[in-house]
């Protein structure tokens, strides 16, 4: 726990707001703001039997490339419990844990409180940019590989 206070501590106002983390190193999710770039979810480069790929997978059945996000977020397979269960039933609160996670792996500043901001004020845009920071193969839900077992307890990487 004293780690996350001191993350906060050591990001000041800034970081309490989650203005360090508008801006995300290129290739690792780029800026919040630029929603226009669409890559790697929808190819590289861009084309549009892929953006029609990611536009069905996540328009039709968006809890599921959701939950295995955040298992691969926390280096997890998908599993029914915790991951499935906390992206239907909490999906704000697993967004900005989500976030917290590929922050951290990107290695990008910041803290839990920022990415609290940034997700509740822009989830759209924080969502696009976590698309962008991870590969498809973090959200692709094909082939199927959840797992119905309770893994370990929910933590944060």
């Amino acid at each position: 726990m004293s780690k996350y206070i001191d993350e906060i501590k050591n990001g000041g106002i800034q970081g309490i707001c989650g203005i360090d983390q508008i801006e995300w190193p290129a290739g690792r999710g780029d800026k919040l703001y630029e929603c226009w770039k669409c890559e790697p979810c929808c190819g590289r480069p861009c084309n549009a039997k892929d953006a029609c790929y990611c536009l069905a997978i996540w328009y039709c059945c968006n809890i599921i490339p959701f939950a295995k996000m955040y298992g691969s977020s926390m280096n997890q397979p998908c599993a029914c419990i915790p991951h499935l269960l906390c992206a239907y039933v909490c999906p704000q609160f697993t967004l900005c844990f989500m976030r917290y996670n590929i922050r951290k792996m990107n290695g990008v500043r910041g803290n839990l409180c920022g990415d609290a901001v940034c997700t509740y004020f822009c989830s759209w845009c924080s969502m696009l940019q976590l698309l962008r920071g991870v590969p498809v193969s973090a959200w692709d839900p094909f082939p199927c590989n959840c797992v119905c077992t309770p893994p370990q307890m929910m933590l944060l990487v």
